[in-house]
């Protein structure tokens, strides 16, 4: 049932005569208002209205009585008021009809409180609740829903403003849960695979059938409308099975659909049903639910011919076993770093090249469930998502019983947005500069959408069973607005002449954008104008189904009072560049858009769509002398500068200074972008409240001191809070129904936790510039050298620290540690000013890790399971850590030569920290290495066999041949640091003199201080010349926490830099 479109808006935003003034801060976030719902879903109805689903959950708003699933929220006023919604939405997808509707189809069984199955199931599977008498909610796993969206004009409680929601009358052919929509060219959508039951991921393991799964999965796809045809099997989906929840596609101008599930990609024909196989996803990472990497098409612009190219970014990898089953992962998956690489493909390149993924611009954060928004000046933002785990959420997984972060999958929310520039020079397309960093934590069930103004709003974020709003990560009901860099512009260009339809090619139309729009020469603004469409699509899950940006073809008149005519092309005449249905257009002014008006693209029906010959436009007409009477844009503010390259020429005044203008702000705001939650270090080392939920953990002193003080157990977040899911086929909610399965999963030396949520510095010292990074090969080792800019003066000594990372860890995960130590050492250089040395930080790939790995193998450990057990794995780490440490002495050799060859400064003294694996490392270099005075082992084993001997009894093995050969054996009685003479006072103990500063968890489980350190650290003597400080920080696992940051960055600091 789809009912005619109420609506005929032509010109209402962006249509004025004059420039729209606006006094917002770009690159901020603002309050955005109460959703009512949590945003699991969010779409644009049109210029005034976001619509917004939930799933069924306990949601204190309400709609007839029962806890509320839907909303409607006004853009103005920043108010939401609840919709009617019958059938349970959780998890379903969604798209735009032609006439401008919008359907969702499918979503999860009728659910109750706590997130258990309706207390009415079906006839004969108890597993399927068809109603909930509590929530009122019923069966949604074969819903549609179709909505004609309506306008503050209209009376919302009128049946044609409300959800069409009654799957008696209108419903798919079968049970689809997290199923993808594609529409075609006719508008006619593809819905695509889901789950008819299930869990975290779609499939049993082992997958021994991984077409049926039990009877959970359904690698099926039909079309809506229907019109007759009987839904097919897709295969596709059965060589993907289990890692195809939400696949992701892309329609093509051929009519084929680019599809891409697990790690596979296809091309594939709707119609015909065929498939012709396209190139892996490099490095296997996953991108679909539940890695949820971003992706979109890039837009499609006359200087690329309208040739679709799709990046995907960040996601992650896991091994197969580690993604686990229906009921939960296997791994600790909040643990395990997100991808931070980006990959592109051009499914149909028109140049003959073959196809093939190339990999751009690195992230500047690793991002699951991180979502791209495409904006008018053709570049594209990504927000929300967390730099660990997955999406999701679960009670446990397969050897975590109580989760650490509620229900969470994922943790380290990254709350900066990053801009990516398609235009923009290779190395240069990603930038942070002047973009806020929100203080609300956006993970599963987050979604973001373009605004007519060109803003974004963001809401949603709920990894919970059910409403939680006391969990580290908590049901969220607030939005915001974010400002990306254009708004530094203090006025905004305005057009007239907008038409309430485009068709697919035909004749073209004008826009007249004022002179009072700009300021400066018109030919300039003309040359660097561009008319752009969007379509925002329907968002969930760090997706945007069915989102498309296009830039239109036009040229220009130069008019005597300073006007702008655009002649404006239809769209190009091939309806599956852009599918028909609605759409914003935006005139953009050398990047600064115009707000959006709503256009209805194509003829309004589903079906063939009229096509015309390519539109064909009059000359460009230049008139020397006319200028724009508008104000410069020279106002201040957060923003990045985003010369997207679109108008071909750029020379001249550009447009009063806007350019410029928002290139000085971009600089005065620029911060790296990690996840630094605004925890403040306020008087007496007293914890401060989070920013969102997080454990706290008590104070007091822990570990022991000599020479030096203790650590006073002060920890100022608990980077440990997540957690799993529920059994699989019989429970439609990944409820209680918790699976027996107990397997011996392999443990990791590195959990890979590597919180970045802490502030570490006063509330009012200044925020540190970004570090800067020189990458030196040094014999064909890559070394990553990072530097404050401007620190000190150019001639001041430098100490050069390697900070070495942890078991299956790299150099590239290192930054939020480099960070939160240059932020720290920024500001006790403020505070205590005076001549302090540069500090350094080096990093590299450990062997065997990073971009040095050769054996995937030989950095596992013991396992009950063989394709994760290491028979090695006492031999393979200690040559890896004993390797370091020779990586250490050989670089301090040749460092001075290669980072200042003329001498230009000197290098006064080295340092090593490191964590974990690289603290093993640490310890030998401390005993090894006279040139390193000053070291900091973080959750580190001085003593190797006491650590990997306990590991061995946990396994039932023997202390020698074959798990410990007897030259290993050898080894570590002369090389291991505890085998050197650590308690003497006389020169034959190495540590002499050295100042050293012993981080570790109490609740280290990895390497407990209790038996892999405590004896060793105790009898350790550095004499009167050395220091030896310890903190064993209360309520802290195996991670480098924040509250060790900043005492590793304040060693640093007294004992290398303030001397």
């Amino acid at each position: 049932m789809i009912r005619s479109q109420h609506l005929s808006l032509a010109l209402l935003l962006g249509c004025a005569a004059s420039a729209v003034a606006q006094s917002h801060t770009a690159g901020s976030f603002e309050d955005g208002g109460d959703t009512q719902v949590s945003a699991m879903m969010m779409f644009l109805g049109n210029e005034e209205k976001v619509y917004i689903l939930d799933k069924s959950e306990n949601n204190a708003a309400k709609f007839n009585n029962f806890p509320a699933m839907g909303a409607v929220y006004d853009i103005a006023s920043r108010t939401a008021q609840t919709m009617g919604v019958t059938t349970n939405v959780f998890c379903a997808s969604g798209m735009h009809l032609p006439n401008g509707s919008f359907a969702t189809f499918g979503g999860n069984g009728a659910i109750g409180p706590g997130g258990n199955i309706g207390d009415q199931t079906a006839p004969n599977n108890p597993f399927q609740g068809v109603y909930d008498t509590t929530f009122g909610d019923f069966d949604g796993t074969k819903g549609i829903r179709i909505l004609d969206p309506c306008t503050s004009q209209d009376d919302f409680s009128s049946p044609k403003c409300e959800w069409f929601d009654n799957s008696s009358l209108l419903s798919m052919q079968s049970q689809r849960w997290y199923s993808a929509a594609e529409p075609t060219g006719t508008g006619v959508v593809a819905l695509i695979g889901g789950f008819t039951n299930g869990g975290y991921i779609n499939r049993n393991y082992p997958n021994v059938d991984p077409e049926n799964e039990g009877g959970a999965a359904n690698p099926t796809y039909e079309f809506f409308p229907a019109n007759g045809v009987a839904q097919q099997t897709f295969q596709f989906l059965i060589k993907t099975s289990g890692l195809n929840a939400y696949p992701l596609t892309f329609l093509m101008p051929s009519g084929k659909m680019l599809v891409q599930a697990n790690y596979s990609t296809i091309l594939w024909d709707p119609i015909a049903n065929t498939e012709t196989a396209l190139p892996d996803m490099p490095g296997q990472i996953v991108r679909v639910y539940p890695a949820s990497g971003a992706n979109a098409m890039l837009p499609l612009t006359p200087e690329n011919n309208y040739t679709p190219t799709v990046m995907f970014c960040g996601g992650i990898y896991m091994d197969d076993f580690s993604w686990g089953n229906y009921s939960w992962p296997f791994a600790d998956t909040w643990t395990i770093p997100s991808s931070n690489k980006c990959h592109t493909i051009t499914p149909e390149p028109t140049d003959g090249s073959a196809v093939d993924y190339v990999e751009d611009d690195d992230l500047p954060v690793g991002r699951t469930m991180g979502q791209l928004i495409a904006l008018p000046d053709l570049t594209m933002l990504v927000v929300n998502g967390g730099a660990n785990g997955t999406a999701g959420y679960a009670q446990r997984t397969l050897n975590t019983l109580q989760m650490p972060l509620g229900e969470s999958l994922a943790s380290e929310p990254v709350g900066q947005p990053a801009l990516y520039n398609p235009r923009a020079p290779k190395g240069q397309r990603w930038s942070t500069a002047g973009f806020d960093t929100s203080p609300i934590a956006r993970l599963y069930h987050s979604s973001a959408i373009l605004l007519p103004d060109a803003s974004v709003l963001i809401a949603g974020s709920n990894p919970n069973i059910d409403v939680n709003t006391s969990a580290p990560f908590p049901t969220t009901y607030k939005a915001e607005v974010f400002y990306p860099h254009y708004f530094a512009a203090a006025t905004r260009p305005t057009y007239t002449g907008a038409p309430s339809t485009l068709s697919y090619g035909g004749d073209s139309f004008d826009l007249t954008v004022p002179a009072s729009a700009y300021s400066g020469a018109a030919n300039d603004a003309a040359e660097n104008t561009t008319v752009v469409l969007i379509r925002g699509g329907w968002t969930t899950h760090g997706m945007n189904m069915g989102q498309r940006v296009m830039q239109l073809n036009n040229t220009y008149t130069v008019n005597s009072d300073g006007s702008l005519t655009l002649h404006v092309a239809q769209l190009p005449p091939n309806p599956n560049l852009f599918q028909p249905g609605p759409a914003l257009l935006f005139v953009t002014v050398a990047g600064i858009p115009s707000n959006g008006s709503y256009v209805i693209i194509g003829n309004g029906q589903i079906g063939t769509q009229p096509t015309a010959d390519a539109s064909v436009l009059p000359a460009s007409v230049r008139l020397d002398g006319a200028t724009g009477s508008g104000a410069s844009n020279t106002t201040s503010g957060s923003g990045s500068s985003s010369d997207n390259g679109a108008s071909s020429s750029h020379t001249g005044a550009i447009v009063g200074g806007i350019i410029a203008a928002i290139a000085v702000v971009g600089i005065l705001g620029a911060g790296f972008g990690i996840w630094m939650a605004r925890r403040r270090r306020v008087a007496a080392q007293q914890a401060s409240s989070p920013s969102y939920p997080m454990g706290s953990a008590p104070g007091g002193a822990g570990g022991v001191a000599s020479g030096g003080r203790v650590g006073g157990g002060l920890r100022s977040s608990d980077s440990s809070a997540f957690m799993p899911l529920s059994q699989a086929n019989g429970s439609a909610t990944w409820g209680a129904n918790a699976s027996a399965l107990s397997l011996n999963s392999p443990y990791y030396d590195e959990p890979r936790t590597a919180s970045a949520e802490f502030d570490p510095y006063h509330q009012n010292a200044p925020r540190a510039p970004e570090p800067t990074r020189q990458t030196l090969v040094v014999a064909g080792l890559t070394v990553d050298v990072h530097a404050q800019p401007k620190a000190t003066r150019p001639d001041a000594p430098v100490a050069v620290m390697f900070l070495l990372h942890g078991r299956n860890g790299s150099a590239a995960r290192m930054g939020e540690y480099i960070t939160g130590i240059f932020e720290e050492v920024h500001a006790r250089r403020a505070k205590y000013g005076g001549e302090a040395q540069d500090l350094f930080i080096v990093t590299i790939d450990q062997r065997n890790h990073g971009k040095r790995i050769v054996d995937k193998k030989a950095n596992m450990g013991w396992s009950d399971h063989p394709e994760q057990n290491n028979d090695r794995h006492a031999l393979d780490m200690y040559a890896i850590q004993t390797g370091t440490a020779q990586d250490v002495s050989y670089l301090i050799d040749f460092l001075p030569a290669y980072l200042f060859p003329n001498e230009e400064r000197t290098i006064s003294q080295f340092l090593c920290v490191g964590k974990s694996l690289g603290g093993h490392a640490t310890w030998i270099v401390l005993r090894n290495e006279p040139r390193i005075k000053i070291g900091v082992p973080i959750i580190a084993a001085p003593d190797y066999l006491a650590l990997m001997s306990r590991r061995a009894r946990a396994h039932k093995l023997p202390l020698g041949p074959p798990y410990f050969p007897k030259a290993l054996l050898d080894l570590i009685a002369r090389a291991d640091p505890a085998a050197a003479p650590y308690t003497a006072a006389d020169a034959s103990n190495p540590f002499l003199g050295k100042r050293i500063l012993v981080l570790s968890g109490r609740d280290d489980k990895k390497v407990p201080w209790e038996t892999a350190a405590k004896r060793f650290v105790t009898g350790l003597y550095v004499g009167s010349r050395g220091v030896k400080e310890v903190w064993v920080e209360p309520g802290v696992g195996h991670e480098f926490s924040p509250g060790m940051v900043k005492e590793c960055a304040r060693f640093v600091w007294e004992q290398a830099l303030a001397v």
